[in-house]
């Protein structure tokens, strides 16, 4: 890991299947995998092809939740944390 990279956040990942059984005001606070690797979003970097390839299929049928530890505005120049962490999710 590069010194100037940073942990953005943390993502929590459940199955289809339990995602189905939440209430459906919890559902919307996840988004599914599917679009993002089926559409190329989804990277793996230093993962060997013969091994992406399998879990990415095994991914397309999971939600997931993001949690926002680190943001920053790399693009200003910042280098410290600017908010409190948050929730965040595709809409």
């Amino acid at each position: 890991m590069d010194s100037r990279e940073l942990i953005l956040g943390v993502e929590y990942i459940i199955s289809d299947r339990i995602f189905e059984t939440l209430p459906h005001e919890k559902q919307k606070l996840w988004h599914s995998h599917a679009h993002e690797i089926k559409s190329g979003l989804w990277v793996n970097p230093r993962v060997p092809e013969m091994v992406v390839r399998p879990e990415l299929e095994n991914l397309t049928k999971t939600n997931g939740k993001f949690w926002c530890t680190w943001q920053t505005d790399r693009a200003r120049g910042d280098r410290k944390k600017l908010c409190q962490s948050d929730l965040l999710r595709s809409t």
